[in-house]
């Protein structure tokens, strides 16, 4: 019987670039690492397409393009990429850090182990040295200022060339860095939940596009990008992504006109697949097209984590009923004294951008004297509730409510102008329509529909009469910045609420509403006090109430009530079934 034979251990020693002949011919020739462009998921597009707009630049997205086709077989031919190459660094100097120069850096990484054929020692080893310095010139201490551009140069590139030169004891020091930094990034940019802050809202998917490219680069590589707390913080970011996106695969806040991303598709795909988690890819069938989702009706056997959250830490919240694609929800950021609403219901994002309200008091335009911070943030199976608060000139504050009902399909959104003192109070407020989103007023009455090529919602300002014919100080109408309203008073108190009903089944129902009277003691009270309202659309009834001034023991439609704020729906029998109240200590 013959001797089995043990083939031998390759232990030659590579000494690196100083050994030119070698070094090139190691790197031509050996079989591992896989080149990222065929290791990483992705279909035609390139992973470092991922996420890019035309913001990113078009040098960069040429780039990629070039690069991707020759690493696939196809042109350009190499001594166009050398020019390409020389030219490059012949500018990179002089060049401003951004995100587009740190995707062209990974891409000339990405095909640097090729080119060692291509290239004589001394071009070869100025890209390389440039590359393998350009790391360092990054301070951690820029992850708020540029926080994209220091996770694709300062985390991402050096991962990808301790990746690609594990030979290169200087290229493992750099996979030390790479590993530091991603971690950090994702630690200082999430809120602990996967949200980043309202102002890198819109680097939400650069920066996944960036750690999903990086953690498939370090499972290839037998390491881990992320320390413990950053890997989990990756995973809810991916589920962040994916509340955070229109039916279209777009996400909130975008540009409707915008180029759209590029290979969102794609890196989504590629994330949920790195991170292996079930729920995850069921939220992704029934929120992104092209994705066989589960009808209502099947969806019983399915465990659905809540579709809601909020973050203080981020000044985001996601008031979204459920995962359904076709489904209503509304996204709020408030940073830097604006407050920005996104409501999308269905395919039509029905309103996107900054909720302005002009306030003058006397005559007197009041400001903003402070940052909106949150009063309350409420989650459960009927409602999603938050509740900001801003202080005004001359001890005025503002409060401004937004409820969702979870099964009742419809958004009440409310200002609250608090003052100490009876004044002449005019208020206008702007919600900003996407385009081919129009206000269709009723004739007779003050309500109207938001119509695009239907109807989407029904809009009642619940603080103005319901008929036209009655006396009135207010409006609601379509102006060139968007769906208006304006309400004048004599008061020290204001209340100015839209009931919006998301309902399309309801939309050619009889509606109506009423200001309701609210007592104390056997006396009404007048608005600046508290107020009350009935709505009706169909056979659906809601009451709402809210306190203007320290709750008090007061009845509206013979309710009960102290509370700052309620609603209720009324039930066949009559009775109010309470869908939220809110005290004034909560």
């Amino acid at each position: 019987m013959p001797s089995k034979t043990r083939r031998k251990k390759n232990t030659r020693k590579i000494s690196g670039p100083d050994d030119w002949d070698s070094w090139s011919f190691h790197l031509t020739s050996r079989v591992t690492p896989i080149n990222p462009l065929r290791l990483i998921p992705a279909k035609k597009k390139s992973p470092l397409r991922w996420a890019t707009t035309k913001d990113t630049g078009g040098a960069a997205q040429q780039l990629i393009k070039k690069v991707n086709r020759w690493v696939r077989g196809k042109e350009p031919q190499v001594s166009d990429l050398v020019e390409s190459l020389e030219e490059w660094l012949a500018a990179a100097e002089g060049r401003p850090v951004c995100a587009g120069f740190g995707l062209e850096a990974l891409a000339w990484t990405y095909i640097l182990p090729r080119l060692a054929s291509s290239l004589p020692a001394a071009p070869w080893c100025q890209v390389f040295d440039y590359l393998s310095e350009l790391p360092r010139r990054i301070d951690g201490a820029e992850t708020s200022d540029k926080p994209l551009e220091q996770q694709l140069i300062g985390g991402e590139l050096p991962l990808v060339l301790s990746y690609l030169f594990p030979e290169v004891n200087s290229c493992c020091e750099l996979g030390k860095i790479a590993q530091e930094r991603l971690s950090s990034g994702v630690n200082e940019l999430l809120d602990g939940n996967g949200l980043p802050t309202a102002g890198h809202l819109a680097l939400l998917r650069p920066l996944l596009a960036c750690w999903t490219r990086c953690g498939y680069l370090a499972r290839a590589a037998g390491v881990s990008c992320f320390d413990e707390k950053a890997r989990l913080q990756y995973e809810w970011l991916v589920r962040r992504a994916l509340q955070l996106t229109r039916q279209d695969g777009t996400q909130v806040f975008s540009v409707c006109t915008d180029e759209p991303e590029k290979g969102i598709d794609e890196l989504l795909d590629a994330a949920l697949m790195l991170i292996g988690d079930q729920e995850d890819n069921a939220i992704a069938d029934q929120v992104l097209p092209g994705r066989k989702a589960l009808r209502k009706k099947s969806q019983s056997g399915v465990y659905f984590p809540d579709a809601s959250t909020h973050s203080k830490w981020g000044e985001i919240a996601i008031l979204r009923p459920n995962w359904l694609r076709g489904g209503e929800h509304l996204v709020v950021t408030y940073k830097d004294r604006a407050v920005r609403t996104e409501l999308n219901c269905g395919s039509s994002t029905i309103w996107s951008g900054p909720w302005s309200a002009r306030i003058t008091v006397d005559g007197k335009p009041l400001d903003l004297q402070s940052d909106w911070h949150q009063n309350c943030w409420y989650s459960d199976d009927d409602v999603d509730y938050l509740e900001l608060e801003a202080k005004l000139d001359n001890g005025w504050r503002l409060e401004r409510q937004m409820l969702l009902a979870r099964e009742d399909h419809f958004l009440l959104v409310a200002d609250v102008l608090l003052g100490s003192a009876e004044a002449d109070i005019e208020y206008r407020n702007v919600f900003p329509l996407t385009d081919g989103i129009r206000f269709e007023a009723a004739e007779e009455t003050h309500d109207g529909y938001l119509v695009a090529n239907r109807r989407l919602a029904l809009v009642m300002p619940l603080a103005l009469p319901e008929w036209r014919v009655a006396k009135t100080d207010g409006t609601l109408e379509a102006t060139a910045d968007g769906l208006e309203l304006r309400q004048k008073a004599r008061a020290a108190r204001l209340y100015a609420p839209l009931f919006i009903d998301l309902d399309r089944k309801r939309l050619k129902k009889p509606l109506t509403w009423r200001q309701l009277t609210v007592g104390e003691e056997l006396q009404a009270q007048p608005p600046s006090a508290a107020v009350g309202y009935r709505v009706q659309v169909g056979a659906g009834q809601w009451l709402f109430y809210r306190s203007l001034t320290p709750p008090a023991n007061r009845t509206v439609l013979g309710q009960n009530l102290y509370n700052e704020f309620y609603a209720g729906r009324f039930d066949t029998d009559g009775e109010v079934d309470e869908l939220i109240a809110i005290n004034s200590e909560e």
